[in-house]
């Protein structure tokens, strides 16, 4: 967020330490460039030559972030690509795994539905985020979902949506009260959900 808050400042060395802070924090961090990417192009009116300058080095502090992770990787265990090679543990691979489509009981096909709702829930999310709100948050939420959509499952869909706040900015701008409490209502029925999942050991996202 202070990413963001920078960049629409136009404070863009702030934006970019705030981005390597969040990039070395967590992989998807990386993900924080691309938005500030456009934000930088839209303050120069998207002038290729004018855009040219040092305070283009400032958004590529994010890309840094996660070098110095895979570089950690690579001089505490030999490994630059050690985390791609541990999410092939949780099936996340750049391919289709079928195993996660396997629908052997009821509460797998639960689960499955879910998934299903919770992907078409932030792909609608995301539209409106692009029509209401600001493209630079469309674009984080729809990168930020397309990646771990691309690893070939859809396991743990809903904590990627959940953090993808643009959504809540755009919720607050909901004025009918009837949606206002339907979301209310839903919210805590999916919480009472998942507490009672996890609770009695199953698998809750």
């Amino acid at each position: 967020m202070a990413t963001f808050y920078y960049g629409f400042k136009k404070n863009f060395l702030l934006a970019g330490i705030f981005g390597l802070f969040a990039s070395l924090t967590k992989i998807t961090g990386l993900l924080l460039f691309i938005p500030l990417l456009w934000e930088f192009l839209k303050n120069y009116n998207f002038n290729l030559i004018r855009c040219f300058n040092l305070k283009l080095l400032s958004i590529f502090l994010i890309p840094i972030g996660t070098l110095g992770i895979f570089l950690f990787y690579y001089f505490k265990f030999d490994d630059f690509l050690l985390f791609f090679k541990a999410q092939v543990w949780w099936g996340r691979t750049f391919q289709i795994n079928r195993e996660h489509f396997l629908l052997f009981s009821n509460p797998a096909i639960v689960n499955f539905c879910l998934d299903i709702f919770f992907v078409i829930f932030i792909l609608v999310i995301i539209y409106f985020v692009f029509k209401k709100l600001r493209i630079s948050y469309g674009l984080y939420m729809l990168v930020s979902i397309i990646i771990p959509l691309s690893t070939g499952t859809f396991m743990s869909i809903n904590r990627f949506v959940l953090v993808l706040f643009p959504m809540y900015i755009l919720i607050a701008l909901i004025k009918n009260q009837y949606l206002k409490q339907a979301w209310a209502f839903f919210s805590i029925l999916f919480l009472a959900m998942y507490i009672i999942l996890f609770v009695n050991n199953y698998w809750s996202g």
